[in-house]
């Protein structure tokens, strides 16, 4: 039996009394095997004769009340999706600017050791050229002797220092 049937029930109320909490309900229901029911909203009218159920101009309302809360509801859930999805790109932005930073400054570092470094390789070169320049000094000077010493030992200059009877006495 999946369909509306129409009950109604005239009664008097003779005192103020909330539905569903007062000992002296007005209508109960009782079924016998399993059922289920469902109650349409009910109408309250005036006066002893009722007629047949009419929506009330205020049950449209109600369902578009309803169905606009259910949007808002809606559009507050996406809202707040929304919300959560810029808090998590703010985030991940904080992030990557710190990791940004962070290269900054180590990039920073690595060229301050790499300006260290050519200071070190200039100052090397520059003791390699000094090197090299008394190794030819001291090749041209070493030749030089070794030309006076294919002379005789009458030819040999006196080296700065040294006397010359200590020479002689070295070459005999």
């Amino acid at each position: 039996m999946n369909q509306w049937q129409e009950f109604q029930k005239t009664f008097t109320v003779q005192e103020d009394f909330a539905f569903g909490e007062d000992a002296n309900y007005p209508f109960y229901i009782y079924l016998a095997k399993n059922g289920w029911i469902e109650f349409k909203e009910p109408i309250l009218v005036r006066g002893s004769n009722t007629g047949p159920y009419k929506s009330s101009q205020f049950d449209d309302a109600f369902a578009e009340t309803k169905a606009l809360n259910a949007k808002i509801g809606q559009a507050s859930d996406k809202a707040l999706e929304a919300k959560q999805t810029a808090e998590e790109a703010q985030e991940k932005a904080n992030g990557a600017k710190v990791t940004a930073e962070q290269a900054t400054g180590e990039a920073q570092e690595a060229r301050q050791l790499a300006i260290g470094a050519q200071s070190r390789a200039d100052r090397a070169t520059g003791i390699s050229q000094i090197a090299q320049e008394k190794a030819e000094d001291a090749q041209t000077k070493s030749n030089q002797v070794a030309e006076q010493a294919r002379k005789g030992p009458n030819n040999l200059l006196k080296p700065q220092g040294l006397k010359s009877h200590n020479l002689l006495a070295r070459m005999q």
